[in-house]
């Protein structure tokens, strides 16, 4: 299958003019006392190939009937939109305590979570925002969207005052899907939720037509989410986002 054109970029990720590969780039940088500090990996997936009936999607469907057994009492349900800021902060309560220790974080407030997503709330499709509970309890989750950024090119950014009439339908039309996050709380990890919540992501992504999907930003040393998404679904790593730092020195006097 031919890939998607990245014209545009993918979900919300900025997207600047490249820069001359290899040596030209990085001398670029590291001549004004810039240093490498951190790589994050974006991984590009085929969801034809995790098709029931190929040996991915048959891996996956048996793995996911092994966990179902073993672990009865998870659930996995949408996004409420009636109750759309009930389960943002359930789901962003899951996100902040499972990336406590990664690399960079800051914690986000009540009204910042709130602010931010309400804003992406137009380009949400509920079935692919998905919570794990165990019991009833918010346990793990998954947010995903479709790629708003090719329905933002085709009304060339203008929303009014009919532009977003124009954006909806396109953005019905849209095949790609961006995985923006996912986790699930330390004392659950045992359950598997993590890989039922990438099996029912990829059955509803195919079921809404949509033929790729983006995994990103993966930070390059955390193993265990890299090596995750490597397994299950074989992708393609097509970017490479690399973060620079540049020390500054204390100021004297």
């Amino acid at each position: 299958m031919r890939r998607p054109r990245h014209r545009g970029g993918r979900g919300i990720v900025p997207r600047r003019r490249r820069l001359p590969a290899g040596a030209g780039a990085a001398g670029l940088f590291e001549g004004i006392g810039l240093r490498k500090c951190k790589d994050l990996y974006a991984y590009l997936v085929d969801v034809e190939s995790v098709h029931p009936g190929t040996p991915a999607g048959d891996r996956l469907e048996r793995l996911a009937a092994a966990l179902r057994r073993r672990s009865p009492e998870v659930t996995i349900r949408s996004i409420d939109m009636r109750n759309y800021a009930r389960d943002i902060l359930h789901f962003m309560s899951i996100f902040e305590e499972a990336r406590r220790l990664n690399w960079g974080y800051v914690p986000l407030t009540e009204r910042e979570i709130l602010y931010s997503t309400t804003r992406l709330k137009a380009a949400i499709n509920p079935d692919l925002v998905l919570l794990a509970e165990v019991d009833g309890e918010p346990a793990g989750a998954m947010l995903a969207i479709p790629n708003v950024n090719r329905a933002l090119a085709a009304v060339k950014g203008r929303l009014f005052p009919l532009g977003f009439l124009r954006f909806y339908r396109e953005l019905k039309r849209v095949n790609e899907a961006r995985v923006l996050g996912v986790a699930a709380l330390p004392r659950f990890r045992t359950k598997g939720i993590t890989a039922l919540l990438f099996c029912e992501e990829v059955r509803r992504c195919m079921a809404h037509g949509f033929l790729w999907a983006e995994a990103s930003w993966v930070l390059e040393d955390n193993h265990m989410s890299d090596e995750s998404i490597r397994n299950a679904f074989h992708p393609t790593r097509y970017k490479t986002y690399r973060l620079y730092e540049k020390p500054i020195p204390p100021v004297v006097g």
